[in-house]
């Protein structure tokens, strides 16, 4: 019997050491600790999507993050088969504790420079993001105006 005894003691102490060792998988859980700063600098940024549900967009820029809500930029923008187009923007972003956020960018009307005629009028793009790699690149989506577009933006 005390072999008996003593070998369900051992069991039982075994088991009592393994539970306090044993720890519930930790939940998924974001970084926090993300604010306007974290979204400073200069950064280059390719774009590519649809127009409406099957025309082919691109576009490839530079786009200058203030550190305080403030963006200007540009960008070389083509719609399949309509040649490419050189635009400006201004605009806002915020950012939230968990690295996610939103850009706005407003694109001023375009003239043509001999005759003074509007070629393009004003138009906002709307970005959601979220902050990667180190705090050094934006993965970003947009889907308004019938377009469709993914982004990578990446500190320079």
């Amino acid at each position: 019997m005390n072999k008996r005894m003593l070998i369900l003691t051992a069991v039982l102490a075994a088991a009592i050491g393994g539970w306090s060792l044993w720890r519930p998988p930790a939940g998924v859980h974001a970084q926090t600790g993300y604010n306007l700063t974290s979204v400073k600098g200069t950064y280059g940024f390719t774009e590519r999507g649809t127009f409406g549900p099957t025309t082919p967009q691109v576009s490839v820029g530079v786009l200058v993050a203030d550190g305080a809500g403030g963006l200007t930029g540009s960008q070389v923008f083509q719609v399949y088969n309509s040649g490419s187009q050189n635009l400006t923007f201004q605009g806002t972003y915020t950012v939230n504790t968990n690295g996610t956020g939103t850009m706005t960018l407003l694109y001023p009307a375009q003239t043509d420079s001999t005759s003074s005629s509007i070629t393009q009028q004003a138009s906002l793009a709307k970005y959601s993001f979220v902050i990667v790699n180190n705090k050094t690149e934006l993965q970003a989506v947009r889907s308004e105006n019938g377009a469709f577009v993914t982004s990578t933006f990446k500190l320079q």
